[in-house]
């Protein structure tokens, strides 16, 4: 009877060491989960160039067609890359383009100027895009935030970018 109860006291303690452990392991995740989203998100925000080429999508003042652009990085007020777009996309209302450089600082100021108008896009800026699963906190990607874009110093109109991201995307 002694070994029997040896036995199943050495069982009990190894199954509430497994529990106590599982336990643990769980409150130190949850307990981090917040930081280690933190820490990602302070890193995606350093990100000092941006490489993609972001897609511009920019209002007409009048009807007319825009059939080539002009860009200009500019960075400490001097110019530091133009570039001449001929091939732009076309609506009633509004046209669009990618941002043609390699790569540009977050606090550059891009120029576009047409024929009739002249834009000024400041404020780039990248955020955490936050990936949640069952157990907390599983990484996030670090993307470009189209939100804090100001155009002529005023906030871009992030829905014209939905609304023509969305009708590109209809199949006829």
């Amino acid at each position: 009877m002694k070994k029997k109860t040896k036995g199943c006291l050495i069982f009990l303690v190894i199954i509430f060491l497994i529990i106590a452990t599982i336990i643990s392991w769980i409150y130190y995740s949850i307990a981090t989960i917040h930081e280690r989203e933190n820490i990602d998100r302070t890193q995606c925000e350093k990100t000092e160039y941006i490489t993609e080429k972001p897609l511009i999508v920019l209002e007409k003042e009048k009807n007319n067609i825009v059939n080539e652009i002009n860009i200009l990085l500019i960075r400490n007020n001097k110019i530091i890359d133009d570039t001449l777009i001929k091939n732009i996309y076309n609506s009633e209302t509004y046209y669009s383009f990618h941002i043609p450089l390699k790569e540009f600082k977050k606090d550059d100021i891009i120029e576009v100027i047409t024929k009739n108008e002249k834009y000024k896009i400041s404020g780039f800026f990248y955020n955490l895009k936050s990936r949640w699963l069952m157990f907390g906190y599983n990484g996030g990607e670090c993307f470009l935030d189209y939100s804090q874009l100001k155009i002529n110093d005023e906030l871009y109109n992030f829905n014209l970018l939905k609304e023509y991201k969305n009708e590109k995307n209809i199949k006829y």
